[in-house]
């Protein structure tokens, strides 16, 4: 009997370094909720150069940040579609209203993404 689930045990070892088992030890994370910092919801701001920060989210390796004008729902222009490593970025932008939205990543999992607006006055 020890022999067979020795030989089992060594089955799926084989199987895990062929397939690179990965994906099952990736933390899920659809369930967590990236935190904007800044800006922050319905702020006016002054300054075209803007930097958008968030909190790191455990577990996830990357981030996709998306800016559009005036709104998703209404965008006439999606500025920016990224994805990165860290939870910082800037990006200077026109005068006008934006919608902002980070979502985080993993190589098997994402959360929804977190929307903030602003306006550059």
């Amino acid at each position: 009997m020890k022999t067979w689930i020795n030989k089992l045990f060594v089955a799926f070892i084989t199987v895990c370094l062929w397939s690179n088992c990965e994906a099952v030890f990736i933390e899920n994370i659809s369930e967590e909720t990236i935190v904007l910092l800044a800006p922050s919801n319905n702020v006016q701001i002054d300054s075209i150069e803007i930097q958008f920060n968030w909190k790191p989210l455990q577990d996830a390796t990357a981030y996709e940040i998306q800016i559009a004008t005036p709104t998703f729902e209404a965008a006439t222009q999606l500025v920016l579609d990224s994805i990165i490593s860290n939870t910082i970025i800037s990006k200077s932008l026109d005068l006008g209203p934006y919608e902002w939205r980070v979502k985080g990543k993993n190589a098997a999992y994402s959360t929804n993404f977190t929307t903030n607006s602003f306006t550059i006055n």
